[in-house]
């Protein structure tokens, strides 16, 4: 149950770290000692709530109330980091709980199974959000993270108070266990301590206390995709901030190279695309094997996607575009770039019609998208295919 901060496809930097493994080591019994009271001083309560109303099976009922009561603690949780983002005018990008993720789009949410991409899986919800980048982060991520725990500890509390005015009954049993799983997510995440994979929302707090520079480089990015959000397109973006991802390669590897590739192709500079292509190999060669594994879930797949899409612009040859292929999962984080890609095959090849219904059906996909900035490119990207597909006399 925690929030997750960190952007899909890339590898951040690991910060200095505030606690030692010792007590991390600590830290992570003592949050297992307290889950696990917790959890089981749940489990009873359950069983002493369902026991009067079923036979024969009350230990199955039992357990079914408490996963319910699980979920519904995670959702607590998850829900509070939702209202800390929105109060600090943070641009939410994902919210789950459990295997369902919801993710905003224009006129509401759309539903969908967990990305495999978005954060660990050990964590039971997580909140994906970037900060204003007019606002201080480091205040306004301080309460995005705090808002999960206090939302479960409200929630506790109030149970608490219920129970004493609740004589002994089931409708009591039910509110200890829902009180103490609601505790367990309250406490449990502001202790600090990390996993392989996970840190906790009390060790994302310590990391809040480190000296940080505006220019640090996971600062940077998110500032960037932050703008790129209120719709700031590529080339729009501050140089200052772009040479910092270029500085710091090894911490964000890629990153500069995906925004210069998009700002060549929202300026029609289909030339640079060789330039790019080289950058992109370079940096692949270079980047651990952990942090290729990464990239390869998704974002390296999407930036070979564009780079193909960049060779068919410049050359003319739908056989670039035509070679793309991209697993279901990662089509999910980008709906309107196959469309586009097999819309200029099809142009290409001199299927207007078919040019037509893929530009539509990229259309439409782009247009639910949040993100201002990829709506503007987009519509940019179709007007080029477009002109390709119009000057060339093998497309009619």
């Amino acid at each position: 149950m925690t929030s997750a901060e960190s952007e899909p496809g890339e590898a951040p930097a690991t910060p200095v770290a505030p606690l030692s493994e010792r007590a991390n080591r600590w830290m992570r019994h003592l949050s297992g000692a307290l889950l696990g009271v917790c959890a089981v001083g749940a489990l009873w309560a359950c069983y002493g709530a369902v026991a009067s109303h079923v036979r024969n099976s009350e230990l199955l009922a039992a357990l079914g109330l408490w996963l319910v009561m699980s979920v519904a603690a995670v959702a607590i949780h998850e829900f509070g980091h939702y209202l800390g983002a929105r109060m600090t005018g943070m641009t939410v990008l994902a919210v789950a709980v459990g295997a369902v993720e919801a993710v905003p789009v224009v006129g509401g949410w759309r539903l969908q199974s967990r990305s495999p991409h978005a954060t660990s899986g050990e964590a039971g919800g997580y909140v994906i959000a970037c900060p204003d980048p007019e606002r201080r982060s480091r205040a306004d991520t301080a309460i995005l993270l705090l808002a999960g725990p206090l939302s479960n500890l409200c929630v506790a509390v109030v149970l608490a108070v219920a129970m004493l005015s609740l004589p002994s009954s089931p409708w009591q049993s039910a509110c200890f266990a829902f009180a103490l799983l609601n505790f367990a997510g309250f406490a449990c995440n502001l202790l600090p301590y990390r996993t392989r994979t996970l840190f906790t929302d009390g060790l994302q707090l310590l990391y809040l206390r480190q000296p940080r520079s505006e220019m640090e480089p996971i600062a940077v990015a998110w500032r960037l995709v932050a703008r790129s959000y209120r719709g700031d397109t590529a080339e729009e973006l501050p140089e200052d901030e772009l040479r910092v991802l270029s500085d710091h390669a090894d911490q964000l590897p890629l990153s500069y190279e995906w925004y210069r590739l998009k700002a060549s192709q929202n300026l029609g500079q289909w030339q640079h695309v060789t330039e790019w292509e080289s950058a992109v190999n370079r940096q692949v060669a270079q980047v651990s094997d952990a942090a290729l594994a990464q990239l390869s879930r998704a974002f390296l797949p999407l930036l070979r996607a564009e780079i193909a899409f960049s060779r068919s612009m410049a050359s003319g040859d739908a056989g670039y575009v035509e070679a793309v292929g991209l697993a279901r999962d990662v089509q999910r984080e980008a709906p309107h770039l196959m469309p586009r890609l097999r819309a200029l095959a099809a142009g290409l090849r001199g299927d207007a019609a078919r040019a037509a219904r893929e530009l539509e059906l990229s259309r439409q996909a782009a247009e639910t998208s949040i993100q201002v900035a990829l709506r503007r490119s987009e519509a940019r990207l179709r007007a080029y295919v477009q002109a390709t597909i119009s000057a060339d006399p093998d497309a009619h």
